[in-house]
């Protein structure tokens, strides 16, 4: 049904990226010797839009003038032949203009049903695989100029390492050790002029989606807001020692823990912070996954693919078998290693101690994910200082078992009445009551849609900030479902508070799909919810 009427549209849609193309890049010739911006405006257009254009023909002339069905078999080959042909130039177009379009790519890697497979893996590879653009002394110069010199730099760090741990959107992150107290540090440095490249690629972004994906393009307003503030490493490191301040003096740090500024060694470019110890989740949960699939003699691409087509199960379902298979496998490592415990202070002594042996014991998925959803809901409801990038690049297994939350460029600070507004919103959701949701989101918060069709609105409401099971999506994809609503019942206005506690929400389901989880934040972040309500006298 949502097909035969985009059918109807097929002129109109056409007509439009003729004028498109015509206009958009014709115009944007002209100025294009003159402004940054404006060339990487010219090369994603001229780049993107033949490749855009070439999906809607596939789906509006060629299948249908050929009579097959947009769900059938043959539909979903020739589009995967398009998806083969293409992601590899989206990467590379990525790659070469990098700002939003990297972040862009780390955000949607989130999740697994929005993307092909073939965009999906060059996606996740931006996580923690982006290359940095810096020159090897770059960084450097850019430390020295914020610190006061080569002098100051000198005074400041016994020792910097000229390779990067990793490059993200903006910046690239040294490993260094101070010389006033011999403290191991990790300093963020940011590209020179990618705020402004930035800003450019955003405003490119947005009319894309104009055209494209006119659904997305209000909560996109938001979106360019909270992400101009990651351009400014003093406010990241101030909102970093909010959050600390916030989580490590309770009961969260024997299981999180958040890195501390150094705010005086702080600048608009460069973030000084304490450097935690441990491997990226996504890179330590693919070298776990790496090893599963060369024991079992196949390869990485074999085991994802095998673990997709698993059903999947909702969070915590089988958890105590799991505790239970991975206490009997200590036990029995306790039991084998006994021997070499009594060898070693015994013979051992004089002749050398023998290593003990260990079994490798899986990434506890669902506990990480558990751990995740509710310390987010602790920064969301008992503190309003919510980090809005949790991806697994962003996130730390450290070598004690804790979590390490490492990244806090988008930050947003909520106010108390909608924190009060969002957690009514929670419990409704949580508790299937349907339309008492509908009733918040509407009436005490001001989300509004052109008909306000109850139906959809809940549809909606429990996708962004619940769960995305079928009997919500009703067995459509995020972006079928998202195309559905919009043509049902567009949205006309999403209050900007709601949109990242939504983004965040849907990472932490994202990063369930992808092992096969399923989750309700809502359910999950009842509990918390509730006392929140209780301590502000709501209930």
């Amino acid at each position: 049904r949502i097909w035969r009427r985009k059918r109807m549209a097929r002129g109109r849609l056409l007509g439009r990226l003729a004028l498109g193309a015509t206009a958009g890049v014709g115009g944007m010739a002209a100025l294009a010797s003159q402004d940054e911006g404006v060339r990487r405006s010219l090369t994603f257009w001229s780049r993107a839009l033949p490749i855009y254009a070439h999906y809607r023909w596939l789906q509006y002339v060629e299948l249908p003038l050929r009579g097959v069905d947009l769900a059938s078999a043959e539909s979903e080959r020739r589009y995967n032949e398009l998806h083969e042909r293409y992601a590899p130039r989206v990467e590379k177009l990525a790659l070469e203009l990098r700002g939003f379009y990297v972040k862009g790519a780390q955000i949607v890697s989130m999740r697994e049903d929005i993307l092909p497979e073939a965009h999906l893996r060059w996606c996740k590879r931006m996580q923690a695989e982006v290359p940095t653009p810096f020159a090897p002394d770059e960084s450097r110069r850019v430390v020295e100029e914020a610190l006061g010199g080569a002098e100051a730099f000198a005074r400041t760090f016994l020792h910097w390492d000229d390779e990067p741990l990793g490059a993200a959107s903006i910046g690239v992150v040294h490993r260094a050790r101070l010389a006033r107290d011999g403290r191991e540090v990790a300093v963020k440095v940011m590209m020179p002029g990618i705020e402004r490249k930035f800003r450019s690629d955003i405003g490119t972004v947005k009319r894309f989606c104009q055209l494209a994906m006119p659904q997305h393009v209000s909560a996109l307003d938001e979106v360019e807001a909270q992400f101009f503030s990651e351009f400014d490493y003093v406010l990241e490191a101030r909102n970093m020692a909010r959050v600390h301040a916030n989580l490590m003096p309770t009961r969260w740090a024997r299981r999180v823990a958040v890195p501390a500024p150094l705010l005086d060694l702080c600048s608009h470019h460069v973030l000084v912070m304490e450097l935690l110890p441990g491997e990226k989740l996504d890179v330590g949960l693919r070298s776990q996954w790496k090893r599963v699939a060369a024991r079992r003699g196949i390869s990485l691409a074999e085991l994802e693919a095998a673990e997709r087509a698993k059903p999947a199960r909702p969070l915590g379902e089988g958890a105590w078998v799991h505790a239970l298979a991975l206490a009997l496998v200590r036990a029995a490592d306790v039991c084998a290693n006994l021997g070499r415990l009594a060898y070693n202070w015994s013979a051992g002594l004089a002749l050398g101690r023998l290593p003990y042996s260990w079994s490798e014991l899986p990434a506890p998925l669902s506990s990480i994910l558990r751990l995740l959803c509710e310390v987010h809901a602790h920064e969301l409801f008992e503190n309003g200082v919510l980090n809005g990038d949790p991806h697994a690049g962003n996130v730390l297994l450290m070598p004690d078992g804790r979590l390490g939350l490492i990244d806090y460029g988008q930050v947003k600070e909520l106010p108390l009445d909608f924190r009060v507004r969002y957690a009514k919103l929670i419990v409704a959701l949580a508790d299937g009551r349907n339309a008492e949701a509908v009733r918040i989101a509407t009436d005490e918060m001001g989300l509004r849609t052109r008909r306000n069709d109850p139906e959809v609105l809940w549809r909606v409401l429990a996708m962004q900030h619940d769960r995305d099971t079928d009997d919500v999506t009703m067995g459509l994809n995020l972006q079928l479902f998202m195309e559905w609503a919009e043509a049902q019942d567009p949205m006309e206005y999403t209050p900007p508070d709601l949109v990242l506690p939504g983004r965040v929400t849907m990472m932490m389901r994202g990063f369930g799909n992808a092992f096969r989880l399923q989750l309700s934040v809502a359910k999950l972040w009842r509990e918390q919810a509730v006392a929140f309500l209780r301590a502000q006298g709501e209930l």
